[in-house]
């Protein structure tokens, strides 16, 4: 089954890159055992889902890239404040969704 036959709609990601680089990138998927597609979304997963390595990998990629330090800090201070509240209240990610489940569960039973 393909991926998206799931998905009525889904969207399609383009980027060019120079030939050096696309046989570089390829020579290291078939060395992990991945396919682009694979390997793509599940960065980007880790992208949007907060992963601590991938947002620590693109912070370094914004200073190296002479972005805004200030900028960095701060939302590297938001960061690990958002830890924080959720260590306090003691709360993982898993049980906040599972909170929402049962919230969305109970709003739409009538």
């Amino acid at each position: 089954m393909d991926y998206f036959s799931k998905y009525e709609n889904h969207k399609k990601i383009i980027f060019h890159e120079l030939p050096n680089q696309h046989a570089k990138l390829l020579v290291q998927l078939f060395y992990d055992g991945l396919k682009q597609g694979e390997f793509f979304r599940a960065i980007m997963e880790g992208y949007i889902g907060g992963d601590e390595n991938i947002f620590a990998f693109v912070q370094n990629y914004k200073l190296q890239q002479g972005k805004s330090k200030t900028s960095v800090r701060k939302i590297k201070k938001e960061k690990i404040n958002s830890s924080n509240i959720e260590q306090h209240f003691g709360l993982a990610k898993e049980e906040i969704e599972d909170i929402f489940d049962i919230l969305e569960q109970e709003l739409f039973k009538s």
